[in-house]
């Protein structure tokens, strides 16, 4: 069985790879769970921070400074959207860093990229079939 989202993850290192001399890019997981994600991005000279809950990775982030936050959409103490706001509303986290959404859940993908563009103004990038 061929694993996408391993291929995925490997497409997007050969595009920004971390060059050897530098520090590693910093990757905030906000994950109620262990994440395949944390392996893969560890292989390839990512520095991962999983967060188990959206208030930690909030609290987290003004000190981790995270180059791009990775936020599961179930997590066990808020919804995705308040997840987002919350994580924008911190001030030490510089604007442009980006925060991608993992939703697992076809069922859910359509309504949480509703209720994010509405109340949030995220764009919807792309989505994995």
């Amino acid at each position: 069985m061929h694993d996408t989202r391993r291929e995925c993850c490997k497409f997007a290192t050969r595009m920004s790879p971390v060059p050897p001399t530098s520090n590693p890019r910093v990757v905030l997981l906000a994950a109620g769970h262990e994440h395949e994600l944390a392996a893969i991005l560890g292989e390839h000279g990512y520095s991962v921070v999983r967060a188990p809950t959206a208030t930690l990775a909030a609290d987290w982030s003004r000190d981790l400074r995270p180059d791009i936050i990775l936020l599961d959409s179930e997590l066990p103490d808020m919804s995705p959207v308040d997840a987002c706001a919350a994580l924008r509303s911190v001030p030490e986290l510089p604007r442009n860093v980006p925060i991608v959404l993992i939703v697992s859940d076809l069922r859910r993908r359509s309504n949480v990229w509703r209720r994010c563009d509405r109340s949030m103004g995220f764009p919807q990038v792309s989505t994995a079939r």
